[in-house]
Parts: C-alpha cells; sequence; structure tokens
C-alpha cells in the first residue's frame, strides 16, 4: 500500500475515528516500519492540532497569500 493509504488513516485517526483492527494493525506496522514514517505521523498530528483553532467558514486570502 502507498503513503497516501496510511495518510488517510493518519487523518481518520486524528479526527477521532475508530480504525478497523485491521487498518489499526496495518497504521502500526507502518509506523515502525520506518522513522520517516513517524516524522510524517507527527507532522499530520501537529496539522490537526493547530487547525483546531480555525472557524468552519474560515477563508484565505489568496491575493495576500
Amino acid at each position: 500500500m502507498d503513503t497516501a493509504f496510511y495518510i488517510e488513516l493518519l487523518k481518520k485517526k486524528a479526527a477521532g475515528q475508530q480504525l478497523s483492527a485491521e487498518n489499526s494493525a496495518l497504521l502500526s506496522e507502518w509506523l515502525a516500519s520506518d522513522p520517516e514514517n513517524e516524522k510524517i505521523a507527527g507532522g499530520i498530528n501537529a496539522i490537526w492540532k493547530g487547525s483546531q483553532n480555525y472557524k468552519e467558514d474560515f477563508q484565505t486570502d489568496k491575493t495576500k497569500a
């Protein structure tokens, strides 16, 4: 399976969604298989936590960006 699959699992987990036992095991194995995978997970968790401060109707100013 490719990295995108595991990123989706990480996003679901960060959102508080329950993973199946199979997907939870796959994610654990993937995280343990390479330190880079742990870095990816840490980045996703940090972004998720940081985004909780934004309102649902948040709009970026693309001209300023």
